[in-house]
């Protein structure tokens, strides 16, 4: 199992009567063929919870549409009383015994007339993007929820003949280049101007200036953090504080990225305070040429 562990997947209830659920995985992306997908429900509610047999929860392809396989359970309604939980594990096989090929997977829980559901990511190595830090690829998408708001970001075009890409969404719109290696770094072109936005690999504390989004520098302020986002809990992650240049409009205040999947979560600065937005939902293509979705639904 790679730095990625225990998803988020659903939370309950969206209307008054519906159960307060917490379903999760015990990560979002696995080796495929290697080990079992751990899948858990906790009543997080105030009153009892039913669920009509002890195995629920069935295993579909990306959209729901296709069922992959479900337990063979014997018909006997399970209580869980506030804050109790319960857990099953999925083998990655089909209803037929066979081993499922790589792909993304829908785990899906019922819960009386409720369902929860979030995706899971099957990988020839276990990585989707392998250990890029900010996967560029026609295609891509990350979503994020805020205290007040949703943000995204989204790989557009690419240049002929280049690495430069159109990157749309929480950064306005740029174009960027990812440049791998020992110690990776975003450049952002505007117009004539090419610097160095977001550089990885930095020993602790290490701070660089730059100009953009009313930042005058960037410092890496953690190299092994773990955060916490309705996509999964991602560990390993690593931060980067904003300086804010002097009379310069309220701007970003911390970065956060996960290895293979990019931007898990950032901050802003607003009165009243940070907001901080997390990964809700991100569509990536895979080392392999798959696309792999994380996240809920």
């Amino acid at each position: 199992m790679n730095s990625i562990a225990a998803v988020i997947v659903a939370v309950g209830a969206m209307a008054q009567n519906e159960p307060k659920v917490l379903l999760t995985t015990d990560a979002p992306i696995y080796k495929i063929g290697a080990g079992s997908v751990k899948i858990a429900v906790q009543n997080i509610g105030t009153s009892a919870m039913s669920l009509s047999n002890p195995g629920p929860w069935a295993v579909y392809n990306v959209a729901g549409t296709k069922l992959v396989y479900t337990p063979i359970t014997i018909q006997i309604p399970i209580t869980l009383d506030p804050g109790q939980q319960t857990s099953w594990t999925w083998d990655q096989k089909s209803l037929s015994g066979k081993p499922v090929p790589s792909g993304t997977y829908r785990v899906t829980l019922r819960v009386g007339t409720s369902k929860f559901s979030c995706w899971i990511a099957l990988t020839p190595t276990g990585k989707i993007a392998g250990s890029s830090y900010f996967p560029l690829r026609v295609g891509n998408q990350w979503s994020y929820s805020g205290t007040s708001q949703n943000s995204y970001l989204a790989v557009g075009q690419q240049q002929p003949n280049s690495q430069w890409f159109q990157l749309k969404g929480v950064f306005g719109n740029s174009w960027v280049r990812l440049e791998m290696g020992q110690k990776q770094t975003l450049f952002v072109k505007k117009g004539a101007s090419i610097q160095p936005l977001f550089r990885f690999g930095l020993l602790w504390k290490f701070w660089y200036p730059i100009k953009f989004g009313g930042m005058s520098g960037l410092m890496a302020g953690a190299l092994n953090e773990t955060v916490v986002t309705p996509a999964g809990i991602f560990l390993g992650c690593y931060r980067l504080d904003a300086t804010e240049s002097d009379g310069a409009p309220l701007g970003f205040s911390s970065f956060w990225f996960a290895r293979g999947v990019g931007l898990v979560q950032y901050s802003k600065l607003a009165p009243g305070g940070n907001k901080v937005f997390r990964l809700r939902e991100a569509t990536l293509k895979g080392t392999d040429g798959k696309t792999y979705t994380l996240g809920r639904k």
